[in-house]
């Protein structure tokens, strides 16, 4: 595992003679202890000591009695030792993403190998693709699309925990680091504090901010504009910045997607009633200007129509239930559930009429852009 320059020389901690803990109980052990730290520094240690424990649920003593190969389980660490020894292999990402393979599309243009990659908002997806490219590089495939080794950085806790465990589940864990922490930490830009800025001299020859834009508002609001100034900190001189992002749900349409247009007002105004907020998409237009004010080159941007058929929509509308419990009034939650209810109901009758059982509205887009040769030192 890839930690950060001061803790590469740490001791390998011996392996415990004791039962594993299951590991979402070391990682909200590990965590109860992370949220008590105030700087980086602390919370890397915390970091380690976690990692350490993965190597003890990897001892061959929690391996299968028999010694016969079976899946690893990242709930409960079960059978891990067994997993991480088989010839089998276990599955990754299927490369069927049609978003990912424009992002393969656009590095294949340009005859660079994808190298040291930041994955600046991870998840689950994007968790995977990157996971992928890394393993088969290292099975001599993939060629201009090779990747060395990633780091992934979240500011959703529970992103980070599901992070971590699929990182073992695939057996990734040791070609890289994940990292809890938000971009805005430490940029003065922003606002005037005393944290330590994550991955501080890091560089990387490519970033990914998948989805990442869209979901600022809900971390660290208004500081969207920030946010490519401080990816590009980090990004090598002819390095590339990949964005994948939607456009914004627009407040109505003319035909049956209107449907969705409120189901997206109604489930914003439940998370805002809940007292959180809501993701706020940025259009191509937007992003695009403000990746040229970072100083990068636009190579290249593409678009893919949006679909939503009613297991779709009902994903927002279940959001939008989860919230209900949290409103200021039983009155007003009673109400809200009777317009969700509503709107579940017309969902599925324009779903069932379209085409396909899906309404297109808007698209996701795409964008390529690169950090000029001698650019990087004027950020």
């Amino acid at each position: 595992f890839f930690f950060h320059k001061r803790q590469q020389t740490s001791p390998q901690a011996p392996r415990s003679s004791h039962p594993a803990l299951s590991l979402s109980s070391r990682i909200e052990q590990m965590h109860a202890s992370a949220k008590k730290k105030t700087n980086m520094r602390n919370f890397s240690a915390t970091f380690v000591a976690a990692m350490l424990l993965f190597s003890t649920i990897l001892s061959p003593r929690n391996a299968a009695a028999d010694g016969t190969s079976t899946t690893c389980d990242a709930t409960s660490g079960e059978n891990c030792a067994s997993a991480a020894n088989s010839s089998e292999k276990v599955q990754l990402f299927t490369m069927d993403h049609e978003l990912f393979n424009i992002v393969n599309r656009f590095q294949q243009g340009s005859h660079k190998e994808f190298g040291r990659i930041l994955d600046a908002g991870t998840g689950i997806q994007s968790f995977r693709w990157i996971s992928t490219i890394i393993q088969q590089g290292k099975a001599g495939g993939f060629g201009e699309l090779a990747a060395s080794e990633y780091t992934a950085v979240t500011a959703s806790e529970d992103i980070y925990k599901s992070v971590l465990k699929e990182a073992l589940r695939i057996k990734t864990f040791r070609d890289g680091k994940i990292i809890y922490g938000n971009w805005e930490s430490g940029d003065k830009s922003y606002k005037d504090d005393t944290q330590e800025q994550i991955l501080q001299g890091e560089m990387y020859d490519t970033i990914l901010a998948d989805y990442l834009l869209g979901s600022v508002d809900g971390f660290s609001p208004y500081y969207q504009d920030l946010l490519y100034p401080r990816l590009v900190q980090h990004l090598k001189p002819g390095g590339r910045l990949y964005v994948t992002a939607i456009e914004p749900v627009p407040d109505s349409d003319e035909g049956d997607a209107d449907v969705m247009c409120r189901v997206r007002k109604v489930r914003d105004a439940c998370i805002l009633l809940k007292g959180d907020r809501p993701y706020r998409e940025y259009p191509l237009a937007w992003t695009l200007r403000h990746l040229e004010k970072a100083g990068l080159k636009v190579i290249d941007h593409e678009t893919v129509p949006n679909y939503y058929d009613h297991n779709e929509i009902m994903r927002h509308i279940s959001a939008a239930r989860s919230t209900l419990k949290s409103f200021p009034s039983e009155a007003l939650s009673t109400e809200m559930r009777l317009v969700l209810d509503e709107l579940e109901e017309e969902s599925k009758e324009k779903t069932e009429a379209a085409e396909g059982g899906r309404l297109q509205l808007g698209f996701h887009y795409v964008i390529a852009a690169e950090l000029p040769v001698g650019e990087q030192d004027d950020q």
